[in-house]
């Protein structure tokens, strides 16, 4: 019926006594279960207990100015960009917003129309999405979101490691320094050691932004254009900024490694690897995020990340659902303690031919 989680909302973080988070959410005639659940995003313990469903009951007196202005913005942007706003049955939509709104005397109680406005893109096949409120914008205006770190390493004497996490923020010295990351680890490999090929880790990449990840692998990338954002018969190409650092190897063999946990931004990506005559994926098939969002932002200083376009590599082949890697994996597999999806890329570089 939705998408709507308390991380679009704000996160408990550290040690904290019990506290109640509450869900608004819109459940029409069709809906026959509801399932909930929780989540721990990082490392510790998290409990849940007490679930509960509470009905809301809708009233017939009328909204005040301020909810009314801001449904109409929110239902502006999604009828002017959004990638499937086309299949929206907006004469059926509208009036169910309209019921929803009754009663609406400040912003946060428009909540229930706009998250229903979301569940019907997420019907008509828009998975992306995402509403983000005034404290979660704020965060992601400010720096990073995520606490995962990119990490190299040296495999097998000639094979470079590069392992890139997600990022999440549009602060420009966050991003440059995500960024300078990367290259630093890949400068300190490639000037230290003889380097025949690279593997590329995007596994555990769930997203976020994704031009600090293609500027600090645009060595590895190329020059050339590696994908595009489309939109009907419009086609926008993706510029990495920033000079590639020039490798001791200029031709190097490059596995990326993708798998469910690669999703959004990391398969953005992945796309812009695929059709180097070096480049293979290895793993197994993606989350399927790969529709671009754009941002827009909202008078209460919340952000819409929409879904406006879908993306193609630099072959201009459309993906419109999970990329399927060249050399399937399952992700649990492992013999030993070892990453069999790691061997499978080593044994691929260390072969004679490319191919």
């Amino acid at each position: 019926i939705g998408f709507y989680n308390s991380g679009q909302n704000g996160v408990l973080n550290g040690t904290s006594d019990w506290q109640e988070l509450k869900m608004k959410m819109v459940a029409d005639k069709h809906v026959k279960k509801l399932f909930f659940g929780g989540y721990l995003n990082g490392s510790g313990e998290v409990w849940f207990d007490d679930f509960s469903l509470e009905k809301d009951t809708l009233t017939n007196s009328p909204p005040n100015e301020e909810a009314i202005s801001y449904v109409k913005k929110f239902t502006e942007i999604i009828e002017k960009n959004a990638l499937y706003k086309d299949s929206l049955n907006w004469e059926e939509i509208k009036p169910v917003m309209q019921k929803l709104l009754k009663g609406a005397k400040s912003i946060e109680d428009t909540r229930g129309a706009t998250n229903y406005l979301l569940g019907a893109l997420r019907k008509a096949g828009d998975k992306h999405s995402l509403f983000f409120n005034k404290k979660v914008t704020s965060d992601y205006k400010q720096g990073n979101t995520f606490s995962d770190n990119p990490k190299s390493l040296v495999m097998d004497k000639n094979v470079g490691y590069i392992y890139v996490p997600a990022f999440g923020s549009i602060n420009s010295a966050a991003g440059k320094a995500f960024t300078d990351t990367i290259k630093t680890l890949i400068s300190n490999i490639d000037n230290n050691h003889n380097i025949s090929g690279w593997i590329v880790d995007l596994r555990q990449n769930g997203g976020g932004n994704m031009w600090p990840m293609l500027a600090g692998l645009k060595s590895l990338v190329g020059e050339r254009t590696p994908g595009y954002f489309v939109k009907g018969k419009n086609r926008s190409a993706w510029r990495i900024s920033g000079k590639p650092m020039k490798l001791k190897n200029a031709h190097p063999k490059i596995a990326v490694l993708i798998g469910p946990n690669t999703a959004s931004s990391g398969e953005m990506t992945a796309v812009a690897f695929i059709g180097k005559k070096n480049v293979k994926l290895f793993g197994s098939p993606s989350a399927g995020y790969t529709t671009a969002n754009s941002t827009f932002y909202l008078p209460d200083g919340a952000m819409l990340a929409l879904a406006t376009s879908t993306v193609a590599d630099r072959n201009k082949k459309v993906y419109l659902d999970k990329i399927i890697p060249d050399n399937e994996i399952a992700e649990t597999s492992k013999k030993d303690n070892r990453d069999l999806t790691i061997d499978a890329a080593i044994k691929w570089i260390n072969e004679k031919s490319i191919n």
